[in-house]
């Protein structure tokens, strides 16, 4: 299960925006550099930012935090792979059912969808890599930047 922090800051401009915290303390397996990198296609679309950077934004002192920040949309659009892990498994699977088809319009991205870590992992780890890929991609469908919060994005391996 994995433990996300919601919450809406008000940046500098006056702008209000949701963040989801993906926090290597709350969930132990992100600390994994097997579950990192089956995630590296839509983990490094995430904004990665210091501990610090985040607290300073929760009070009101946004810049450090604010240069990080990725956008849901285009994030979105380039994330990989983009396509549902259940796409050819699923009666309802159509070609919404891919994070490139979003593009900020409600309703065409399916609350189901899931995220495909490549092929051929442990269970535990590909087990892992679909249930954070997925809680990603329902940030951004949420509208949330998700925030990768004291991790190097270094750790995803290229």
């Amino acid at each position: 299960m994995i433990q996300l922090v919601d919450y809406e800051i008000t940046l500098s401009n006056g702008e209000r925006i949701s963040i989801t915290e993906f926090d290597p303390d709350r969930i132990p397996y992100m600390r994994s550099p097997d579950v990192l990198a089956a995630c590296r296609g839509i983990l490094e679309r995430c904004a990665f930012a210091p501990r610090a950077a985040v607290e300073e934004a929760k009070r009101g002192y946004d810049r450090a935090l604010s240069s990080l920040l990725r956008g849901p949309d285009g994030a979105m659009a380039r994330a990989n792979p983009p396509a549902c892990r259940l796409v050819h498994d699923c009666a309802m699977a159509s070609k919404d059912c891919t994070l490139r088809n979003f593009r900020g319009r409600a309703g065409l991205f399916p609350e189901c969808w899931e995220y495909a870590p490549p092929e051929g992992l442990p269970a535990l780890i590909r087990m892992a890599a679909v249930e954070l890929g997925t809680a990603v991609g329902n940030a951004w469908r949420a509208g949330s930047y998700p925030v990768v919060v004291d991790l190097d994005p270094g750790v995803l391996g290229r």
